[in-house]
């Protein structure tokens, strides 16, 4: 399954400690998630490229382990269990 991940561009800013960068990035427009790199300043350009880029890797994972646990819980076993207690 592919997914589209995008990193919503009003929700970047600054952490209100003042030393990090906070952001949303969304998979395939439904599934959200917030990132925060701390002491964004210490890091180059290309560090932060790469750490966007492996953030937004995860976020795709996490969606789609989402939607499988979805359709398992769906199409599991029976929502019913038998229980005797003492």
């Amino acid at each position: 399954m592919k997914h589209t991940v995008t990193i919503k561009r009003d929700t970047t800013k600054g952490h209100e400690n003042g030393h990090g960068i906070v952001f949303v990035a969304t998979c395939c427009g439904k599934y959200e998630k917030s990132g925060h790199i701390q002491a964004a300043g210490k890091f180059t350009p290309e560090e932060l490229r790469r750490l966007r880029k492996d953030f937004m890797q995860e976020v795709a994972e996490q969606h789609h382990a989402h939607i499988r646990a979805l359709g398992h819980m769906a199409t599991g076993e029976s929502d019913q269990i038998e229980v005797e207690l003492d």
